[in-house]
């Protein structure tokens, strides 16, 4: 299975998870509760209309190495 996998969610404490943007905080706890996440649900869970906006927060989470893209599947998932 494809997506994005969270190599470092587990290594948060909690100060440090509220530093991060609402949206993330949401993506990345719902990774963390059902081990993956589609692009639909984020957009959802973000309150975005737009793929594209959930899209740009999936890219700054990687490029930060907070989620690791893992295949070539819709979902985002984790260890």
């Amino acid at each position: 299975m494809g997506g994005l996998e969270s190599n470092t969610i587990g290594g948060f404490n909690g100060m440090i998870a509220r530093q991060l943007p609402v949206t993330v905080q949401r993506i990345l706890e719902y990774i963390r509760v059902h081990g993956n996440i589609t692009m639909k649900a984020a957009t959802e869970l973000c309150g975005y209309k737009a793929r594209s906006a959930t899209r740009k927060i999936i890219d700054k989470m990687q490029e930060k190495q907070l989620i690791e893209k893992v295949g070539d599947g819709p979902k985002l998932d984790m260890n």
